[in-house]
């Protein structure tokens, strides 16, 4: 066992960090499996003897999100702050936090009309890829100090077909998107910083 979350957890997610690791996951903190909250769970690494619960860890609610779990969600990590990111069920929205070690909520972030956030930290800021209602790829942009530099979104793949599960990596200066279109998988290079 990694962590004890002493009922019920799921929808795990992991990044590293400047010191270690960090895992956010949902966790239902009651018996009748009713009323949910976001958890996140920090370590600087393995334990002794490997498989035992980490003892030089912390654990927090992050105090924000609705009673429901997410049907699709990112996190990320950078520049000693962190972005989480989902889908809201009650709207056509995504909604996240940025906040800093270990639960400083900085800033509240809502992208209108955007659902299956991908999340990548580049070039001193965060770039949330999604896609639009009508299937199309766009990007935002969150700056270091917790700012929407983009609430409309940026245009990445926008053409007649539909694009569904977007997702994305950094190599250098160059993002690959892959996604899918027509029941293949279609890949693209956005070789500059989204501007």
């Amino acid at each position: 066992m990694f962590v004890d979350t002493y009922i019920y957890s799921l929808h795990p997610s992991v990044v590293t960090t400047d010191s270690g690791f960090a895992v956010i996951f949902w966790n239902y903190y009651d018996l009748q499996f009713d009323s949910t909250q976001l958890m996140i769970y920090y370590t600087k690494g393995p334990s002794d003897p490997p498989g035992t619960i980490i003892t030089d860890s912390l654990i927090v609610k992050i105090p924000y999100f609705p009673n429901y779990l997410p049907e699709k969600y990112d996190f990320a990590y950078g520049a000693q702050r962190f972005l989480y990111v989902h889908n809201d069920n009650d709207s056509a929205n995504l909604k996240g936090i940025f906040f800093s070690y270990p639960d400083t909520i900085i800033n509240y972030i809502t992208i209108k009309n955007a659902k299956n956030p991908r999340i990548i930290f580049a070039f001193n800021k965060f770039y949330i890829f999604y896609n639009t209602p009508f299937e199309q790829i766009y990007a935002a942009r969150v700056n270091k100090d917790g700012v929407l530099l983009d609430p409309y979104g940026i245009p990445v793949i926008v053409n007649s077909y539909v694009k569904r599960e977007p997702d994305a990596v950094l190599k250098g200066n160059n993002f690959f998107l892959v996604f899918v279109q027509n029941g293949d998988i279609y890949g693209a290079f956005q070789i500059q910083p989204l501007m």
